[in-house]
């Protein structure tokens, strides 16, 4: 199941970020629902690599590869949508599909020249503002002039993400502050299903772990567990 949520979150992303970059309010509920099918399977493309066993899908330099060929299928469609438009809107798709993973699970977007996963780990798969897209992507479909709401509430999910980013770096920010006389070696901040930052510190000296608030005007530290690394 969590594999269906993940790629359901490419999918509205992908559609949502399409439907805006065409600037277009299409009279056609066709027009629309087929826009949202190009996004969609623009920002699940990366994943069909995977099932040849490689990550190509997931390294920057396929997005534009990607964005191309499925911008040239979808002028067949979109006549009256210049190539160009297409190929960025595309693109900006497939790349949605990198970002969420970059916060989520990892990925090795330097691959091949690179294997290493990188990853900005942040959010969780069922978190209440993925249930924003679906929404605004239905009032869209009702509404011929709906690609303000799906606007609005992708300008609300970045605000969100800029507060959990920066309470992140706060959080992790303290963390070295206060281990540093250790000489830390290890330090992981992730979200935990409770709206809680949950963290582990390793140090030469000791292992820490513990919660924090997921919050910009607290950053109380609560240590669970700590135990000396010869232990």
């Amino acid at each position: 199941m969590g594999y269906v949520i993940h790629t359901v979150i490419h999918f509205l992303f992908g559609a949502s970020l399409f439907y805006i970059v065409l600037n277009k309010d299409f009279v056609s509920k066709m027009k629309r629902i087929f826009a949202f099918s190009v996004g969609g399977f623009a920002a699940i493309a990366p994943d069909i690599t995977k099932f040849f066993g490689d990550l190509y899908g997931h390294s920057l330099w396929a997005v534009p590869i990607f964005g191309i060929l499925i911008a040239m299928i979808a002028r067949l469609y979109f006549k009256k949508v210049t190539l160009w438009i297409l190929w960025l809107a595309c693109s900006i798709s497939v790349l949605s599909h990198i970002y969420i993973d970059f916060i989520g699970n990892g990925v090795a977007f330097l691959f091949p020249f690179s294997q290493a996963e990188f990853d900005f780990y942040f959010i969780t798969d069922n978190h209440f503002v993925f249930f924003l897209l679906p929404i605004s992507m239905i009032i869209a479909l009702i509404y011929k002039r709906g690609k303000i709401v799906i606007l609005s509430s992708l300008l609300i999910i970045a605000i969100f993400f800029g507060i959990l980013s920066y309470s992140k770096i706060q959080l992790e920010q303290e963390l070295k502050k206060r281990y540093q006389a250790d000489s830390i070696t290890l330090l992981l901040t992730y979200p935990r299903f409770d709206d809680q930052w949950e963290f582990q510190v390793r140090t030469d000296k000791s292992w820490i772990t513990g919660v924090a608030p997921r919050s910009i005007f607290s950053a109380d530290i609560q240590v669970e567990q700590e135990r000396n690394v010869e232990d």
